[in-house]
């Protein structure tokens, strides 16, 4: 599941921007420009980020060949499969990449998707010489080497070793004209340098994360240790010349840091319990005992839904009808983008996590229709939470598992972007 989910989300967020081109003069300004290349894409001379992004490419690739490995359960893939797999997923998103606006495309990529691929597919070929266990252990061993390593590269990407440092007096100034409203900065650049500069600040601090999570610590250790370097790191670009400073970065960090231990030992757990023949069998004996108790279940919660979630819904669906019929533009096809979205959501309620995000870029109709208050886009979430309160059976209290300082952490985040 979770490799299926990276999959949804990968696939999409290459080709985020949505600026498609559409005329010859579009295409002719893309062709003159520095965002594509048939190696590397604008200068690549001596810049450490191109390495990291490639190396960030490959990693974000690596799930398809997992899931490759995964569907070829009977008749193991080969790499031959693995590299062809990989070609045709790097041609795909180059081309797809260059027919908007402002994304980058380059041959070298198609390379690395190539590598990610057959990557995957070798780490699922030989996935019992690498179990959580020995993984974790591994990391351990040589914490202090990787700790020091991953800090200088840290401090590399960020400009330390390679800006001029500046007094307090230039610091004062950079202080001066910081914005600290999470995600500012986004909202004045394109979309692809947004979504890149949001994803290469929480893989860069995926390292805390996972060490912490070798050491056998908490995902709140990992939060904390992810928010003080975050903060140094940030504070330091105030006194570097032509770095700018996001205090954005800091929480994403520390998000980042998080949220990677929290899956890593959710994944640990859940080998643990599946190399345990024993506890396996007792599984599978209560499961047995309880499938019909179960199925009863899920039977009486359809019968029994709340009656008044069920108004809700039928009341919000006719108000959707009734909006989106009378739009000023394109209504029948905001209408069936709508439909399709409420039975996808009806059918698979985890897609809710992929509808929405690829929706907010398109969604953006206002300036046509003159809807600024409520817009589409309003209209898409208050369908969903409709369909998703009733689709779904309440989580009784006993299941539920919260980090009360990740709470407080998405808590502070929302009053601010709001």
């Amino acid at each position: 599941m979770l490799a299926k989910l990276i999959l949804l989300d990968i696939s999409p967020s290459a080709s985020f921007p949505i600026d498609i081109l559409l005329s010859s003069a579009e295409l002719e300004q893309k062709m003159h420009g520095d965002n594509w290349g048939w190696l590397l894409a604008g200068d690549p001379q001596g810049n450490i980020l191109i390495i990291v992004k490639l190396l960030s490419e490959i990693a974000l690739t690596l799930p398809f060949g997992l899931f490759l490995g995964y569907r070829s359960k009977r008749q193991s893939a080969t790499l031959k499969q693995a590299a062809w797999s990989g070609l045709l997923l790097g041609c795909f998103i180059e081309i797809a990449q260059f027919f908007t606006a402002s994304g980058v495309s380059q041959g070298f990529s198609v390379l690395t998707r190539i590598v990610g691929v057959c990557g995957g597919l070798a780490m699922w070929n030989h996935r019992a010489n690498w179990t959580p266990e020995k993984l974790a252990a591994l990391l351990s061993r040589y914490a202090l080497p990787l700790a020091t390593l991953y800090l200088l590269a840290l401090l590399q990407v960020n400009g330390w070793f390679s800006r001029t440092w500046n007094g307090p007096g230039y610091a004062a100034a950079q202080l001066d004209e910081l914005h600290f409203l999470p995600f500012y900065y986004h909202y004045f650049t394109t979309e692809a340098k947004a979504l890149f500069s949001l994803a290469s600040v929480c893989l860069m601090y995926v390292p805390i994360g996972l060490l912490t999570w070798s050491r056998h610590g908490l995902p709140s250790h990992a939060f904390l240790y992810a928010l003080f370097l975050a903060s140094i790191v940030e504070t330091g670009k105030l006194f570097l010349q032509d770095m700018h400073p996001d205090p954005t970065n800091i929480m994403l960090g520390a998000l980042a840091s998080w949220a990677v231990v929290h899956i890593a030992r959710q994944l640990s757990n859940s080998v643990a319990a599946s190399a345990n023949p024993k506890l396996g069998t007792e599984l599978a004996e209560d499961n047995q005992h309880q499938l019909p108790a179960e199925k009863q279940k899920k039977t009486a919660w359809h019968l029994t839904v709340s009656p008044l979630a069920r108004a809700v819904m039928f009341a919000t669906l006719i108000f959707a009808t009734y909006w989106a019929a009378t739009f000023p533009t394109q209504p029948m096809l905001l209408s069936l983008f709508l439909l399709i979205s409420a039975a996808t959501i009806w059918r698979r309620p985890a897609l809710i996590i992929c509808i929405i995000p690829a929706a907010l870029p398109i969604l953006d109709l206002a300036p046509w229709s003159g809807r600024f208050f409520f817009d589409e886009f309003d209209l898409l979430i208050l369908i969903s939470l409709a369909i998703g309160y009733t689709r779904l059976p309440p989580i009784p209290k006993k299941e539920l598992h919260t980090d009360p300082l990740f709470t407080l952490a998405v808590g502070l985040l929302t009053q601010f972007c709001h």
